[in-house]
């Protein structure tokens, strides 16, 4: 579909389009477990969490569905927590191995 310019799976716009053409490529098997746990801890775009003033706290990261907050609101998200927390766990375990080695 990148090569053709269009989304002819889902319709959108061709903009939002980007190839995935190089590895290394890991695949895990997850499973949706969690069914209450929402919310709680913000984090910024960095996986830093915030203090009530949305200030960065230097030094504590967090990840996964605890941490949704920001990201899905005031509802629990389903399935799509498993991708925030994976996507989110690699970019605050990144930036935690950056801050502690300063």
């Amino acid at each position: 579909m990148c090569e053709a310019g269009e989304d002819t799976d889902n319709g959108n716009d061709a903009q939002y389009l980007s190839a995935i053409d190089a590895g290394p490529f890991y695949a895990v098997k997850e499973y949706d477990l969690t069914r209450g746990n929402y919310g709680g801890i913000e984090t910024n775009l960095e996986g830093e969490v915030t203090d009530k003033d949305g200030n960065a706290i230097p030094g504590l990261y967090a990840a996964g569905i605890i941490s949704s907050a920001g990201f899905f609101g005031d509802y629990y998200p389903g399935r799509e927590a498993l991708g925030v927390g994976a996507y989110m766990g690699f970019i605050s375990g990144e930036n935690a191995a950056k801050y502690a080695a300063k």
